[in-house]
């Protein structure tokens, strides 16, 4: 889909709505500026080193900001930044969640993926989503304090 097209269907967005794309916006910049200065293990360390805001969203809130922002991004945001974004996003509301990455052979290549699961259940991926990507690496970050630091 064009680019206009994608941006026209915001207009009908509540003040709510362009909150979260605004929130996954600068979380996909700044996960996709990490993602180039420092290793994985690094920057899952830094997330939970984020402060924690005192007026916490829903997960499905900030899953939606995030994707909508990578749908209007101009430059694809697959599966591994929006994870970033997400878990970015989860860390500043206090939230324990799972990072896990996954990959699969496929024909001679390697089909990877990136996902956040809470509670053992993916938030930003399918249900099968384990199955179909068995798991290389999962980081389980543990809530945050509440109140900001």
């Amino acid at each position: 889909m064009h680019w206009s097209k994608r941006i026209a269907r915001a207009r009908y967005w509540s003040g709510h709505d362009w909150r979260g794309l605004w929130q996954g916006w600068m979380a996909l910049l700044w996960a996709a500026w990490q993602l180039r200065r420092q290793p994985l293990p690094d920057l899952l360390a830094a997330l939970q080193r984020q402060p924690v805001s005192a007026h916490p969203a829903p997960p499905t809130e900030l899953v939606q900001g995030v994707q909508r922002a990578a749908h209007l991004f101009p430059r694809p945001m697959l599966c591994l930044p929006q994870s970033i974004a997400i878990a970015r996003l989860l860390s500043q509301q206090g939230q324990p969640y799972a990072f896990l990455l996954g990959a699969q052979p496929k024909d001679e290549t390697l089909a990877a993926h990136a996902w956040i699961e809470i509670e053992g259940i993916p938030i930003n991926s399918p249900p099968d989503s384990a199955q179909r990507h068995p798991v290389l690496l999962e980081q389980a970050i543990p809530a945050g304090e509440t109140g900001l630091r």
